[in-house]
């Protein structure tokens, strides 16, 4: 707290170190970094990363503060979550009133306290980070999700090419393709393939398809080279024709 001389203060002088009193006991905003995470209630406890200082000059550690509400993207039935982990910065906001109430309840309610810009009405925004948490390799033209540890990564470049890597993904879902698909390396089904718009298979190692067990075809014929096996005929030992295959 400010003090002033009763002898050589002026009002202007009054006037600031008021002003300074009441700048000095207002939180507003300011990073800070998580020592713990409650996900079921999605809070978090934070200690705020920008000490004070006494009369004396001496830093003082700001107080811990306990179940702040995390900020996640959401709205529309929608929402987009990610792990919360101790050593995580971010900025604590604080709001004008006591959000008790509102917290507690989800509706317009009245302040349960009087207090303002007060240290216990925060709300936390993962994600802002100081220069030793910049996100390395950050690309300018896209849009990312990914792994800061890791390798795995979804992305939207501003060609609208849609890129995808990781250890393994998993559909649980039906997936219809309305292009093209190329696949660069083994096609795996374990279940039966229905093909409605015929099959046509070219190159590889030997054979371009092995089929191990029975091949049944239903209402067409299988021509190799030009010659199909439902009407071909063979040389029989008199130099003549056999008939055509029967069923």
């Amino acid at each position: 707290m400010s003090t002033l001389s009763r002898d050589t203060a002026s009002l202007d002088s009054v006037m600031a170190a008021a002003a300074d009193d009441l700048s000095a006991r207002l939180r507003v905003a300011m990073p800070a970094i998580v020592t713990a995470f409650d996900d079921k209630r999605q809070t978090v406890t934070l200690q705020p990363a920008i000490a004070g200082t006494d009369e004396n000059g001496d830093a003082i550690t700001p107080t811990v503060l306990a179940d702040v509400p995390v900020k996640f993207p959401r709205g529309g039935g929608f929402a987009f979550t990610f792990p919360v982990k101790p050593g995580d910065e971010g900025w604590v906001l604080f709001a004008d009133r006591c959000i008790d109430n509102w917290f507690s309840s989800g509706q317009v309610s009245q302040a349960a306290e009087h207090r303002q810009h007060d240290w216990g009405d925060g709300g936390f925004l993962p994600g802002f980070s100081s220069l030793t948490r910049a996100i390395g390799s950050f690309r300018n033209d896209a849009i990312v999700m990914r792994q800061l540890e890791g390798t795995g990564y979804v992305s939207i470049d501003t060609g609208g090419n849609v890129d995808i890597d990781g250890a393994k993904l998993t559909v649980h879902c039906e997936a219809e393709f309305m292009k093209p698909v190329t696949i660069d390396d083994t096609l795996t089904v374990t279940g039966a393939a229905a093909m409605n718009g015929g099959l046509s298979a070219s190159g590889g190692s030997g054979a371009a398809a092995k089929i191990t067990g029975s091949v049944e075809v239903t209402g067409g014929d299988v021509t190799v080279d030009g010659i199909g096996s439902k009407s071909h005929h063979h040389t029989d030992s008199q130099n003549g024709q056999t008939s055509e295959a029967q069923a």
